[in-house]
């Protein structure tokens, strides 16, 4: 996988996510729709257990997706996930 340009991380929010209840995927005539609902371990298992698993198969930065339910989780999510050598943006 290091051939590619660029990867980017599933999103991250500060607390675990759940997710939507099932089903979650829907298909139609012209597609399918889902609506998963940002499931996540949350921002410090992401950076403790996930960027940890992909360092040794992955030598560039991956680009962080963070989600939040108000203004302070994206700020506090951003801050801590920054803090990882293997986050570039």
């Amino acid at each position: 996988i290091n051939i590619l340009g660029s990867m980017m991380l599933k999103g991250t929010t500060l607390e675990p996510r759940y997710g939507n209840p099932l089903p979650r995927i829907a298909e139609g005539p012209s597609g399918l729709l889902n609506a998963i609902g940002l499931q996540n371990p949350g921002v410090d298992a992401v950076m403790a257990e996930e960027l940890e698993k992909l360092r040794p198969l992955y030598n560039d930065k991956v680009i962080a997706n963070i989600g939040g339910s108000a203004p302070d989780d994206y700020v506090e999510t951003a801050k801590r996930i920054s803090t990882h050598d293997m986050v570039g943006a």
